[in-house]
């Protein structure tokens, strides 16, 4: 079975109110034939209706946060793009940035986990050029206040990505097979 009708599997336990636990056995119960490990990987990634509640009103504080960070962005770039109309490096810039903020979002709302891995990098590509700003000489209060905000954003990427995949542990358990040897196989237990 393909990873991309695993993970649509995997996806649906979740949302029936599952833990990452009872999905995993699942799994493994109905597709025998598939790698263990690999099913732990899919379902670590999903992260559970109770993390998403636990997690619900700082995932739409970082919403706002990113979008007000990006739309700020898209404002400098954009009366930039006005300024100098011969511009194609803007109006690439303005169109990308418009792009990766409708990601973010999205990603954010369905708990896509690499969304925060995407908001952490954009925005540290964000505060490159705020830096600039910064260390221009007539320094303004408004970049400060919106770096800052790029390293909130910056550092709760990575939190959140951390926050919301479950992780797990392998442990070897010993089992007799049907010709009567002893083997080990690998029981995985998840951390909720």
């Amino acid at each position: 079975m393909k990873e991309k009708e695993l993970r649509k599997i995997a996806r649906q336990k979740i949302r029936e109110g599952k833990n990452s636990q009872q999905a995993f056995e699942e799994i493994v119960s109905e597709f025998p034939s598939e790698k263990v490990l690999g099913i732990a990987d899919i379902v670590k990634e999903i992260p559970t209706l109770k993390t998403r509640r636990k997690l619900k009103k700082w995932t739409n504080l970082f919403i706002c946060l990113f979008s007000a960070t990006f739309g700020y962005a898209i404002f400098l770039k954009f009366s930039s793009f006005i300024e100098n109309k011969d511009s194609y490096w803007d109006f690439f810039f303005l169109i990308l940035l418009t792009i990766f903020l409708a990601f973010l979002i999205w990603g954010t709302l369905t708990y896509y986990r690499h969304a925060y891995q995407v908001a952490a990098g954009m925005t540290f590509v964000y505060s490159n050029i705020l830096w600039d700003s910064l260390l221009s000489k007539d320094f303004s209060f408004s970049p400060f206040i919106w770096f800052v905000i790029a390293g909130i954003i910056l550092i709760g990427g990575f939190i959140f990505h951390r926050k919301l995949t479950s992780n797990y542990t392998v442990e070897k358990e010993e089992y007799v097979n049907e010709e009567g040897f002893t083997r080990l196989k690998n029981r995985i237990i998840f951390n909720d």
